[in-house]
């Protein structure tokens, strides 16, 4: 009989109807995927004029969704042109800091410069540069990587491996 009575009390432990009614779920603060903790909510590509080298200009602006202050967060970048036809694929590893809950307009940037892209840099810049005039530059983002204050570490996996950026960027 014992043994009945205590299975009984545990289903309806488990079943929540003994529940401590002071737990609130927010309490808890369960963060399940990187889609749960922070997003991206607007970004602008913008470009700076200069003498002998135009730069580009790429802001990202952030929402914190938890009860955790973030102190980092790493992102997947791909610019691409109307086509699709991807122009850049980079990383940046974002020392951003956002209060629980906080929707923040950054005005940190990431620069790209006419020196960036390699052997075929003049093409491909000059190419993002009218992008950037028009604004009909395509810019995907991937959250990979989100750092808590408290040393909490969340992953995106579909981004780990060798090809883990063309992955989460396709």
């Amino acid at each position: 009989m014992k043994k009945y009575l205590v299975l009984f009390l545990v289903v309806l432990f488990s079943a929540g109807i003994f529940a401590d009614e002071n737990v609130k779920t927010s309490d808890v603060n369960v963060i399940k995927s990187i889609k749960d903790a922070v997003a991206i909510w607007d970004s602008k590509l913008d470009i700076e004029y200069e003498k002998y080298c135009n730069r580009l200009k790429l802001y990202i602006h952030y929402q914190n969704f938890t009860e955790k202050k973030i102190i980092a967060i790493e992102v997947y970048i791909k610019i691409a042109d109307s086509f699709n036809n991807g122009l850049l694929r980079d990383i940046t590893q974002d020392e951003v800091i956002l209060k629980p809950k906080e929707k923040k307009k950054s005005n940190a940037f990431i620069t790209f410069d006419c020196n960036t892209f390699g052997d075929d840099s003049a093409d491909r810049f000059n190419r993002i540069c009218i992008l950037a005039e028009n604004g009909t530059a395509k810019i995907t983002f991937k959250i990979s990587k989100v750092i808590f204050e408290d040393g909490t570490v969340l992953k995106a996996k579909e981004c780990d491996g060798p090809d883990g950026m063309i992955k989460c960027l396709e």
